[in-house]
This record gives structure tokens, C-alpha cells and sequence, in this order.
């Protein structure tokens, strides 16, 4: 197979476009760019993010986000950025390999001094992808390293694209608008990551333009994907301030096991079997109330650009108890 072409001829911007404003004008100009190549939504494997969909018999803990997030402590997302990025621009590349300088993706993720640091930082989460084994890099020095993508799921096997007919092969699909809005550059490291959790676990997740029904998770399943309460609960408000999620609580009053009773009816009416989701209970004499909170993504919000001033309002701070997201 011919290899495909050279990043660095085609990529053609200034570091001028560069703002302290997010998303800047430069990672717009990358993204679209990267559209070009990606040609549509990016498809990832649930081994990715969800250890539930690894390989019990390698005995392997943790899915790939869980480990990127543990190497930097949770709050930097680029190196989870990153990979993402390179799968979704490299899916229909032939043999799944690019080439790009890693100025590219400092402009697309919208790094600081991108031209610097940011290069830095990129060169660095690229051999953490390589040692973690979701990508192969081949040095073809003066043009940039070769990346060529592997098995999301951390097994070192050559990458194919999944198609959601077996249990190993079920993906969820994160809307190209994603890159070309802004949003993978303006979103922290929480809401990202609070934001691939809801879709991955929301039905029709696999359609990039069905927002599918409101879901109610548990404290453990939420804990499940190796991320603590605060940043859960970080995330879920920055995606709140962008408009990109939903939240509602319901509670009721009654008896746990009546509160039990009135869950179970919710779950068949909206078609969430996959999980037992448990409700939260503030008490258990009958006349107090047990509460349950309700996510829901809205991916049309994605279609709108970032406005800077938004991201400059941002507030992330802890909230009350009406804050929890469980």
C-alpha cells in the first residue's frame, strides 16, 4: 500500500492564530484540516475507556483512558487527547499510519507555545502512547515518525476498524464537531472524560446523531472507569455549562424497596437494561425520600463552536449537595 502523504506539505498555518482564548483560531484551522483526513466520525472500541470489555483471560485491569489518566493524575487530558486525535484522523489512513509533525497536534489540542512546549509535550505523550501500546512509532528521519495505530484495548495486536458485530468489536462514536467546534481543545480533562463515560453507556451510543435516552448511573459504576468522585463531578458541570449535558433529579417517598419497584418500571419504560444501576437512598423509614439523577448528552451542542467567553466563565468549582451527578 502507498503510505499517506506528508502532514507537513499539506499543513500550511501560523502560529499567529494561536489566542488565550479557547478554542483559537489555530486549532479551528487544525481541525479542519484533520477533517480532510478523518473523513467522518471517529468509531472506538469500549475497550478503550471501559475495562469491562477487556480480555479476561490477559487478567489486565485497566482500559487505556484509566492508564493515561493515572500517569498524569487524572487532571491533564492531552496524552487522552492525543490518542483520540490519532484514531480519529488515521481510521481510513492506508495500514492506519500518518505521519504528521507534532506541531499539528499541538495546533489542534490547542497547547500553550505550541511551537515549544507544546511540540514537547506532544513527543512526549507520543512514546507514552507507544509504551502503553496503542500506537507503533517508526522514526523516518528528517520527515516526522511514523504512527501507526494498534489495538485499543492495549494488546499490542494490529489495529482493524470495529464494526459492533461481537462483544470485543462494540464502539461507541464521538461526532467529528468534537474537533472542528473546538471542543476537544476547550474541554478539560474531567469533562472529557465524564462526557466519553455517558456515551459509552448510553443507548443508540454507537449512532453519532442520536442523543438517545436520559441514563441513570451508580456511584460504583461511574468509579468503575478509575476516576475519583471529583473529577466525575467536575466534568459533569463543566459539560452542564456548555450546554452539552443534561442533568434532572427525581426523587420519590417511600420505602427503599418501593423506590426499587418505581426504578425498575423507569428502566424498561426508557430501555436501559444493560446495567443495574442502583438508586441513592437518604433514608430508610418509610415518609423519607430516595433520589436518582438523570444524564443525558445533548450532541447538538457540539455542533456549535466554543465561544470563547464561555470558556473564560468557566466555573469548576466543588458545588453543594444539589450538585452530586450520582
Amino acid at each position: 500500500m502507498t503510505p499517506a502523504p506528508s502532514f507537513r506539505r499539506g499543513y500550511r498555518v501560523s502560529a499567529e492564530l494561536a489566542s488565550k482564548g479557547r478554542p483559537s483560531r489555530l486549532a479551528l484551522a487544525a481541525a479542519e484540516y484533520g477533517a480532510a483526513w478523518a473523513r467522518g466520525d471517529l468509531q472506538i472500541r469500549l475497550a478503550f475507556l471501559d475495562p469491562d470489555h477487556l480480555d479476561a483471560e490477559r487478567g489486565q485491569a485497566n482500559a487505556a483512558m484509566g492508564e493515561l489518566l493515572r500517569q498524569t493524575g487524572g487532571l491533564d487530558a492531552v496524552r487522552l487527547k492525543l490518542a483520540l486525535s490519532i484514531y480519529w484522523i488515521a481510521k481510513l489512513q492506508p495500514e492506519y499510519s500518518i505521519a504528521p509533525p507534532a506541531f499539528y497536534f499541538a495546533d489542534l489540542l490547542d497547547l500553550l507555545d505550541p511551537r515549544n512546549k507544546g511540540v514537547r509535550r506532544v513527543r512526549e505523550g507520543l512514546r507514552a502512547l507507544r509504551d502503553l501500546g496503542l500506537i507503533q512509532l517508526t522514526s523516518q528521519r528528517p520527515e516526522p515518525s511514523r504512527i501507526t495505530l494498534l489495538h485499543e484495548d492495549l494488546s499490542g495486536a494490529a489495529y482493524t476498524r470495529p464494526d459492533g458485530k461481537t462483544p470485543r468489536d462494540r464502539y461507541l462514536s464521538i461526532p467529528a464537531a468534537m474537533w472542528t467546534s473546538g471542543w476537544m481543545a476547550a474541554l478539560s480533562g474531567p469533562a472529557l472524560v465524564a462526557w466519553l463515560i455517558i456515551r459509552a453507556n448510553t443507548p443508540f451510543g454507537t449512532d453519532a446523531d442520536v442523543d438517545g435516552e436520559p441514563i441513570w448511573l451508580s456511584r460504583s459504576r461511574v468509579l468503575r472507569y478509575q476516576i475519583s468522585r471529583e473529577t466525575w463531578e467536575t466534568g459533569c458541570r463543566e459539560l452542564i455549562h456548555y450546554g452539552l449535558l443534561d442533568r434532572r433529579i427525581n426523587t420519590t417517598r417511600g420505602t427503599p424497596e418501593d423506590y426499587h419497584g418505581f426504578l425498575a418500571q423507569e428502566k424498561e419504560y426508557s430501555a436501559i437494561a444493560r446495567y443495574d444501576f442502583g438508586p441513592r437512598t437518604t433514608g430508610s423509614e418509610p415518609g423519607t425520600f430516595s433520589r436518582r439523577v438523570s444524564l443525558r448528552l445533548r450532541l447538538d451542542g457540539l455542533n456549535r463552536r466554543v465561544a470563547p467567553e464561555s470558556w473564560q466563565q468557566l466555573n469548576t468549582t466543588t458545588g453543594g449537595p444539589e450538585d452530586v451527578m450520582f
